[in-house]
This record gives structure tokens, sequence and C-alpha cells, in this order.
């Protein structure tokens, strides 16, 4: 006769809890909103490049004049007053982003941009919740991380294209759980041709025999590059394969900006006048070799557990982590794509009772608070020596991901799974 009591009263605090959730998703929604709303209407330096990149083109300049520092500088100051960019080492065809705004003045394409965007993160996020079946607490706990998610205000701020990038990362992702090779594939190809995003993906296919997805991914890159070539040039693109290796070794990287494997190497490692004048030890060698070591045994690792599982959201959870841990520039707007692997493992968490889903959930969380706060890793204070340490959240939170990932697809893991 207790336990109808007791079942009642669990209920009530089930019901409590869900409705605290999902008030706190609506105060944080709403507070999103009002941040992107201002965001808009402020010049940024990423929409900056991607604007005058596409003003440029239509007005007959050469592409491969973009990767001239000063000059494409001097051109957003001019055609994105209050902005100021480079167009860095991006593909040519990056400047096609924007090219449909251009008939915009360049705050008015600012502001439809950040509503397209705002339009596209709203019917992704409702796509992974979705596909992964999320409901209960599970449901409102991932829009309360999405709105919060500072890496995804960083986006908005920046009016940056790692929205855009989720949108194709996702019809990866479908393509890959409901066997569709063209659309695994054309996602792929296309964040590959337009920033050169997730390549570690293509050896999460390359090592399950995805044949027909890796094929509709190399036709649809060299289409879209043949496509380019009549208005970008070869020379755009014999400049941008020229730079690109280099980009690996710029001193830039050292500053912690970057939340990357390589840039946590250079800081820590790696002395330089300019950008990193106290590392921890100077010991230029191992600065590149730590970095270099660290991105084979993972790839290495992921390979390993891409064979053994037949847990498709969590391999590739492990491979797009992968992705934001070996970019040489992974600054905070790059981890919105660690929204995918949170979303997938936060699924896949145990339901609670036991030790062992106390451990996950803990080293869950954490992770997302790592990678999802704003944190003031930029700080002076934790730049110079072994302080330098408390300086990579974000990296500690994506590694933490990724071994939560390597774990639950382990065999003999998968019946973990919720």
């Amino acid at each position: 006769m207790a336990a109808a009591p007791v079942e009642r009263e669990a209920g009530t605090v089930k019901v409590a809890a869900l409705a605290a959730c999902w008030l706190g998703a609506a105060v944080l929604g709403t507070r999103l909103l009002l941040q992107v709303s201002r965001a808009a209407r402020q010049p940024s330096d990423g929409f900056a490049a991607y604007y005058t990149s596409a003003r440029l083109l239509s007005q007959g300049e050469r592409a491969d004049r973009f990767y001239e520092d000063s000059w494409f500088r001097s051109q957003t100051e001019h055609l994105a007053p209050g902005a100021s960019d480079i167009y860095n080492v991006n593909p040519p065809t990056a400047a096609v982003l924007a090219l449909p705004l251009i008939a915009f003045d360049h705050d008015m394409a600012r502001l439809v941009w950040t509503g397209l965007n705002l339009a596209l993160i709203a019917v992704s996020l409702t796509a992974v919740a979705w596909q992964l079946g999320l409901h209960g607490l599970r449901l409102p706990a991932f829009v309360c991380i999405a709105t919060a998610f500072q890496p995804l205000h960083a986006n908005f701020q920046h009016g940056q294209a790692y929205v855009l990038l989720l949108g194709l990362l996702l019809l990866v992702w479908i393509g890959f759980r409901q066997r569709r090779p063209a659309m695994l594939g054309v996602g792929l190809g296309l964040m590959l041709v337009l920033k050169t995003a997730a390549i570690p993906l293509w050896l999460l296919f390359l090592v399950r025999r995805q044949w027909k997805a890796l094929g509709w991914g190399l036709l649809t890159t060299v289409v879209v590059v043949m496509i380019s070539l009549p208005r970008l040039g070869i020379e755009a693109w014999s400049t941008y394969v020229r730079l690109l290796p280099g980009l690996a070794a710029a001193p830039s990287l050292a500053v912690t900006a970057y939340q990357s494997q390589l840039g946590f190497f250079h800081h820590l490692l790696i002395f330089d006048p300019q950008w990193n004048p106290h590392p921890w030890l100077n010991v230029p060698w191992l600065g590149f070799w730590l970095p270099a070591l660290a991105m084979l045994a993972m790839l290495i690792a992921s390979a390993r557990a891409a064979r053994r599982t037949d847990a498709p959201d969590l391999v590739l959870a492990l491979f797009v982590v992968a992705s934001i841990l070996l970019s040489p520039v992974a600054l905070d707007y790059h981890y919105a794509l660690a929204l995918l692997p949170i979303a997938i493992l936060l699924a896949h968490l145990p339901s609670w009772g036991s030790l062992d889903s106390l451990i996950a959930g803990l080293g869950w969380l954490t992770a997302v608070a790592a990678i999802g706060l704003n944190l003031p890793y930029q700080s002076a204070a934790i730049q110079g020596g072994a302080w330098a340490l408390l300086a990579y959240p974000k990296l500690y939170g994506a590694m933490l991901l990724w071994v939560l990932a390597m774990t639950g697809s382990s065999p003999g893991r998968i019946g973990d799974a919720r």
C-alpha cells in the first residue's frame, strides 16, 4: 500500500523537473535570440571576409589576390565598414558562401545571413532531437545546452559559417545511419570543398568501406572545383594548395584562442617572441613531434573502433570530435560541430541507477561544461609557464567526449546504450 504514495511522489518530482528544464530552455532560448539580434546589427570579422570575397568576385577581381592579407584586409574595411579580416587559408570556394547576398549592402546582408543561420540551427537541432528520439528530461536538457552553448553564440557574434557546416554534418550523419550514400557523400564533399572541414571523417568511411559514399564525396568535390574554375581561376586553387601545408606551422597557433591539440603543444613547448614569449619549456622538436604522434595515435585508435563496432552514431561522434581536435585552427566557433556528438552521447547515456551510469553522466556533464561555458581561457593570468595548462578547457572537454565515445563504441558496451 505504501508503494502508491511513493510512486506518486516520484511522478510529481519528475513532472516538476521536466517543467523546470523547459522553463530553463525558454529563458536560455530568449537570451540567445536577444544576443543574436544585437550581433546581427554589429560588424563582424568572419562575415566581413565572406561578404567581401563575394563582392570582389562579382566585381571581377582575381580570387588569388584574396590570399594577400594586407590587400584583402583593406578591402574588408572598405566594403564592410567597422569590420576587418583576412581571407586566411580558406579554399577559394568559401567566397561563394555570401554570393547570394551581394545584392544587399553589408548591414542588410549581415541581417539576412543571421536570420538564415538562425533558421538553419532551429531546423538542425530539431532534426537531431527527432533522429535520436530524445524525450523526457533529455530533450529539454539538450535544448538548454544548445541555446547556452558558447561556440554557437560565437558563430553568431562573428557571422561565421559553422552553423552551415553543422547542417552539412547532419546530412553526413543521417546518410550514414540510414545507409543513403548519396546524401552522406554530398554532405562530406561540400564540407571539404567549402571549408576544408571534417577531413578525418573520410578515414571513417574508408575504414568501413563505404565506397559509394566516398565516390559521391569525391564527385561532389570535383564537380564544385570544376564549376568554380572559370570564375575563380586555377591560380587561386594553386595558391590555396601552396599555402595549406604551412598552416600548421604558423607561430600564431600558439595563442590560446586556438583550442586545438596542435596549439596546445605549440603553446607549451615552442618559444616565439611575438606569439608565445613564455612557454612552459622551450623544446621545439618536441613541440613538433608530440602533436604528430598524438594525432596518429588518435586516428589509429578511432579507425580500430570504426572497424570493430556496429554502433554508427557513436563511431561517427568519435570521428567528429577527432575532426575538431585535430584541426590546427580550432577556434571557439569551430566547436559548434560538437553539438552533434554531445547529443549522440546524451542519447546513449545509460539510465541512472549504477556506478557506471553516474561516472558516464558526470563525464558527459564535465565535457559539456568545458566546451560550452564562456570560460576565461584567454586571460593573461594563465598564459605563461605551467599555468597555461588551465588555458585549454575546450580541448580537454573534446578529449573527454572522445573518450566517452570510444568507451561506448567498444565491443561489449553497445548494450549499455539507452
